[in-house]
């Protein structure tokens, strides 16, 4: 999921491979910010 947002809405930069630190980082911290939400199916 962060790897289509950042490859989409990237203004400039180089596509981050699926395993490269800063990648693992923005998955983490969107767990973190979605902790306790609710995932609709079509929605997240």
């Amino acid at each position: 999921m962060p790897e289509s947002c950042v490859d989409t809405y990237a203004l400039e930069g180089v596509p981050l491979a699926a395993d490269d630190p800063k990648m693992k980082a923005i998955q983490v911290y969107v767990v973190y910010e979605i902790r306790g939400v609710k995932l609709e199916l079509g929605k997240h």
